[in-house]
């Protein structure tokens, strides 16, 4: 925009040194000042620019290798027509869930990332056969647990803040089985620990504490697989990058 202006300038001053006989006042260099202008003009641009470019990079919530926890609430789809409709009883796979990961950022855009995350207990309590009227009762409880690695993209929307999105895949463990009739244990014979791999996406908001620090507001959703029922996971969480 500055070129044209400068250019309108110069034109403009010809035409009224024309029409006041001083033809040759035009060659004087009071014109040639205005490149200084557009010249600081530009400078002040490009100073600018690399100042938003700076701005643009500090937004990135980390750079480089980060570890992190997440702890939160997650909640499992687990119920009875896991046990085929055979029993009558109540199913709780609810509660605290909790995360550790490391990963390396790219760029601010890229990142990749491994996390292992505690999930909730799966139980099923006070069960009696389809038909049973006595006061006996079976509970099956088991802990399930996930290995995930994942891709995630991020991008910054106000200063220090940034939203992500992440994809990936997740090694699904339910272990620990354990039956028991009227607080007994029975064994787990009937029923065997299962792993299995389910693919896995999430969300969030990350907010940059400082160049070190940072902490992320997310959800993430683990797939469930033939034999292992998907979880939501809700989680605060917080990082910090070497």
């Amino acid at each position: 925009m500055y070129k044209t202006t400068l250019k309108s300038s110069v034109l403009a001053l010809g035409v009224v040194l024309s029409a006041a006989g001083f033809a040759a006042t035009a060659a004087k260099p009071t014109v040639a000042k205005k490149p200084t202008v557009a010249k600081a003009t530009a400078a002040k641009t490009t100073a600018a620019k690399t100042t938003a470019a700076k701005t643009t990079v500090s937004n990135s919530p980390l750079n480089g290798v980060y570890v992190g926890v997440q702890g939160g609430y997650a909640t499992s789809d687990y119920s009875m027509n896991d046990l085929d409709n055979l029993f009558t009883g109540n199913t709780d796979a609810s509660g605290f869930a909790g995360r550790i990961y490391g990963g390396y950022s790219f760029n601010q855009y890229f990142a990749t990332e491994v996390g292992f995350a505690y999930l909730p207990q799966i139980k099923f309590s006070n069960l009696k056969p389809i038909g049973y009227t006595g006061s006996d009762s079976a509970e099956i409880t088991a802990n399930q647990y996930a290995i995930d690695l994942a891709l995630k993209a991020s991008y910054p929307i106000y200063k220090d803040i940034s939203v992500f999105a992440k994809g990936g895949v997740a090694d699904m463990m339910m272990e620990n089985v354990k039956a028991t009739v009227n607080g007994q244990d029975v064994g787990t014979s009937d029923v065997a620990s299962e792993t299995q791999v389910a693919p896995l996406a999430g969300a969030g908001i990350n907010y940059k504490v400082t160049d070190n620090v940072s902490s992320d507001l997310s959800y993430t959703r683990y797939f469930g697989a033939s034999d292992i029922e998907a979880t939501n996971f809700y989680a605060l969480g917080v990082a910090y990058n070497f």
